[in-house]
């Protein structure tokens, strides 16, 4: 008789972690991208909600049950060798935390084994935050196409979440924003490839969502996340052509949608027209050289972590000018793989293509496996994105983009614990 008050109280602490680590785990997909601050304020607290209901639950850490913690534990053992060996060793230590990062995704695995139904309400709050910033540049690009003088009110706005809407005046008619950049860009790219499958049996909400998210991605005519989102679509479209060749027009529908978008805009398809076109890329390859060169002088454990922007003007090339006359310095090479090699040398760009590789190899297997069911077509969708997203860093550095990689890291998580189960089949419904 005197143990059912403890147990009696045992419950009523695991229903309330289960209803904070629901609440906390939507909050934060939902915030993340809009909001850094927000993001990180419902992370912070999700961690000790997500230990305390481990410890009421007396789950037992296993290695297995966690994606990827040897690459990820080697990228950062590395890390911090490179942090150490290179220049500027506190700023690289300090920079370095950034790591850790991946943490979020042993988290999210974590909170969504402890409480399942957190899947359901974190794809809602997910949705509701990429419709958000999506129909936030959609509405951008009408703006700036059709009513700038709108924007130039918005520019000249004393009022603080008035200015953030309006677009940069330097970029022309691309919606690049505070709100709608190229950061973000990226992210309506992995939006767009993952949510036909992420609404199991409600496929036109999936579809409407993932048409507006490539949509905003195509009006910001960023053209590192439209290679990868083009890459990503051909990949999502050979594994519906797999399963059977009826269902192509699902990945082709949200596409075709999308592509809209270049006939509205003219100054859209003319910029992602240059992708190809060294002539109107030399500021890229400039960057390309810089990086290069760094390599060449650093190739063991390369500059530090975060150490490009002070290296620069000792790599500074004179025909910098001719494409960046206001900007002698930068601190970002542009291309993911040659920015880690630069920083972290060889032994760093190899653990950082065992971790791209581990990713990638991991969702085409998962996709492989898994049995017709409500999650087939996401697994399709996770392993398009993850390729897509790459292939992105090819001329950006989304991995360093907290926002991007939050983006990766949550999506990693949800298929890490998604099951065939009555609580998945029923996540959206």
């Amino acid at each position: 008789m005197g143990a059912q008050p403890m147990e009696k109280n045992g419950r009523i602490l695991d229903k309330r972690i289960g209803w904070a680590l629901v609440i906390l785990s939507g909050l934060f997909a939902m915030t993340y991208v809009a909001s850094v601050s927000a993001g990180y304020l419902a992370l912070f607290l999700l961690f000790p909600t997500a230990l305390a209901g481990a410890v009421v639950s007396r789950v037992k850490f296993r290695f297995s049950d966690y994606p990827f913690v040897w690459p990820f534990l080697a990228y950062a053992g590395w890390g911090l060798v490179a942090s150490l060996c290179g220049n500027g060793v506190a700023t690289s230590l300090y920079h370095w935390r950034s790591d850790f990062i991946f943490i979020t995704c042993w988290l999210l695995c974590l909170t969504f084994r402890l409480k399942p139904e957190s899947r359901r309400w974190a794809i809602l709050a997910y949705s509701a935050g990429m419709a958000f910033l999506a129909v936030s540049g959609i509405v951008q690009f009408v703006l700036i196409h059709w009513y700038p003088q709108a924007n130039q009110w918005m520019v000249n706005s004393s009022i603080g979440v008035i200015h953030r809407f309006a677009l940069l005046q330097d970029h022309g008619l691309r919606v690049h924003g505070p709100v709608n950049t190229m950061t973000y860009a990226e992210v309506m790219g992995l939006a767009g490839l993952v949510m036909i499958g992420l609404w199991p049996g409600r496929f036109w909400i999936g579809a409407a969502l993932s048409a507006i998210c490539l949509s905003a991605l195509l009006a910001s005519a960023s053209r590192g996340a439209a290679l990868g989102m083009a890459v990503g679509m051909l990949v999502l479209a050979a594994t519906m052509v797999r399963r059977r060749w009826q269902s192509i027009w699902r990945a082709v529908l949200p596409l075709g949608a999308a592509c809209g978008i270049l006939l509205i805009s003219p100054s859209v398809w003319g910029r992602l027209k240059t992708t190809f076109n060294p002539e109107q890329n030399m500021d890229r390859l400039v960057m390309w050289r810089v990086g290069l060169n760094l390599l060449r002088d650093h190739p063991l454990t390369g500059i530090g972590i975060s150490q490009t922007r002070a290296a620069w003007p000792v790599y500074f090339h004179k025909e910098w000018k001719q494409y960046f006359p206001y900007q002698d310095i930068w601190s970002d090479v542009h291309n993911l793989y040659l920015q880690q090699a630069a920083e972290r040398g060889l032994p760093g760009l190899v653990i950082l293509l065992i971790v791209a590789g581990s990713m990638t190899w991991w969702c085409a297997r998962t996709w492989r496996r898994r049995p017709p069911g409500p999650w087939k077509e996401f697994h399709a969708g996770i392993f398009a994105a993850i390729v897509g997203f790459w292939v992105m860093n090819i001329t950006e550095s989304a991995f360093q983009d907290v926002e991007v990689v939050m983006t990766v890291y949550f999506l990693l998580a949800l298929a890490w614990t998604a099951e065939d189960t009555v609580e998945d089949t029923q996540a959206v419904k």
